[in-house]
Parts: structure tokens; C-alpha cells; sequence
């Protein structure tokens, strides 16, 4: 004989399926608000402040469901939240550096010597800032690797922002021989330079003389360049000024050693 059922015996069913309900949707509640936390973007919110305005709101977003979805199943919350009173005061005492870091971060944020896309040197280190969190900041190098500094770190260390201004100063140094006739060799840098098109024009290029070499004289062109087009005008002003120099005659130096001979 076929057993029937009755519902009544399956209630205890729905309190997990109510708590698993309002996990799911407070779970993609939260990346749906995140995501949107991306449109505030304006003249006084940062990248980084998005990413996070966008970490917050997820994080409160689901702990708010996640306590929901506990109540569900009789959880009694204030037993809950005291045990994780202590154990966050346990937690505190063990991670001292943890909350060092996030105070840091936070003097960092404000700060705002630098945000996410500046290029930065700091500690031997430099490349593109990809996130700065509550703990540390993330850069990209030039050879496509990640680096994680903690804030703690980077607060108490020479930071240099390379992309902080819309502009940057492009140096070249350039040796030529002791023979070889310095005005010239001055005016046909500047004209390679007034040539170029990544001449921001003001402030104007200049050469200098840089320092007195044993076999040669070091000169130094300083051209004025967008910030990201600073790679590419350091190529191409050196391969000018190459091509420029084999076409008027000007040797590279090499060095002379001069011997006497004693009798």
C-alpha cells in the first residue's frame, strides 16, 4: 500500500529553505549593490574610494542576510555576537599588525598622495598601482608581476608618484667628444627635439652640460612630455638623436689613454 504523506512532516524543512533563500538572494543582492557602487564615481570619489565603498557594501550587505538567514533557524544571535565579542578581542591582542596596517590605509586614502593607475617607486619597487585595501597596496611592474606592500610599509617609506602631474621632464644624457664643437652638438639636440611630437613645447627643451667625463663631455636634454607618453617619447628621442648625430658627422667618444714613455 502506497504511504501518504502528510506535508506536516516536511515543516521542518522550511526553516533551511527559508535560510538558504535569503542567503542566495542576499548574496547577489550584495554583488548587484557593489556593482552599482561603481556609478558614483565623480570629482571628489577616487578609484579607490569606489573599490571601497564597493567592498563595504558587499561585506555589510551579506552579513545582514547572513544574521537573517540565521534567526531562521533559531539561532540566538546575542550568544552569537558575544562569543564573537571575545573572540574578536582575542583576535585583536594576536593582530596588532593587521589593525596598524588598516589605520595606515586609512591615512593613505586620505592623503591621497597617490591613487589607483599613478606610477610609483617606492622600496626598490616601481610600477602601476592596481588597489589600495584596508592592508596593503598592490602594484603591476613593468614585467607584468604583482607586488603586495603593506600600508604600514609604505606610510613610513620615501614613496615617488611618476605620473602624479599631467606632465614629465624626459632626460637624456649624451656624450660627445672633447673635440667635437659643443654648439653645434647643442643646437641640433634642441632641433631634435623641437622636432619631436611628443614635444609638450612649454616648458621649452633645453641642453645643458651635465658634467666633464676622462674622454668625453656629458651633455643633458631635458624635454617636457605627456605622463603616458613617456616610454615611447624616450624611444623615439633617442633613435633621433642617433640618427641625427651619424648624419652630421658626430662621432661617439671612446676612450683615450695616453702613455709616456720614460728615457
Amino acid at each position: 500500500m502506497n504511504k501518504i504523506f502528510n506535508i506536516t512532516e516536511l515543516a521542518w524543512l522550511l526553516p533551511f529553505a527559508r535560510a538558504g533563500i535569503l542567503f542566495v538572494i542576499g548574496y547577489y543582492l550584495a554583488n548587484f549593490l557593489a556593482r552599482k557602487s561603481e556609478k558614483f564615481r565623480g570629482e571628489y570619489v577616487s578609484p579607490q574610494h569606489i573599490m571601497l565603498i564597493k567592498k563595504s557594501i558587499y561585506i555589510i550587505v551579506l552579513l545582514l542576510f547572513s544574521m537573517a538567514s540565521l534567526q531562521q533557524l533559531n539561532f540566538d544571535l546575542s550568544v552569537l555576537l558575544g562569543s564573537a565579542g571575545i573572540a574578536t578581542v582575542a583576535i585583536g591582542f594576536a593582530a596588532k599588525t593587521s589593525i596598524s596596517n588598516m589605520i595606515c590605509g586609512l591615512f593613505i586614502i586620505l592623503e591621497k598622495s597617490f591613487v589607483v593607475g599613478d606610477t610609483i617607486s617606492v622600496k626598490g619597487h616601481q610600477g602601476e598601482i592596481m588597489s589600495i585595501d584596508f592592508l596593503s597596496i598592490k602594484i603591476r611592474t613593468g614585467e607584468n608581476t604583482m607586488i603586495r606592500l603593506p600600508n604600514e610599509e609604505i606610510l613610513s617609506s620615501d614613496v615617488v608618484n611618476l605620473t602624479h602631474f599631467k606632465q614629465r621632464r624626459l632626460d637624456i644624457n649624451i656624450s660627445i667628444g672633447y673635440q667635437t664643437d659643443l654648439a653645434t652638438s647643442q643646437k641640433l639636440l634642441l632641433k631634435v627635439a623641437a622636432d619631436s611630437p611628443f614635444n609638450a613645447q612649454k616648458p621649452e627643451a633645453t641642453v645643458i652640460v651635465d658634467n666633464f667625463g676622462q674622454s668625453n663631455l656629458n651633455l643633458r636634454l631635458s624635454m617636457w612630455v605627456n605622463k603616458t607618453d613617456y616610454d615611447k617619447a624616450k624611444d623615439t628621442l633617442q633613435q633621433a638623436i642617433k640618427i641625427a648625430f651619424d648624419q652630421n658627422g658626430i662621432p661617439a667618444p671612446y676612450p683615450h689613454l695616453t702613455v709616456h714613455m720614460m728615457q
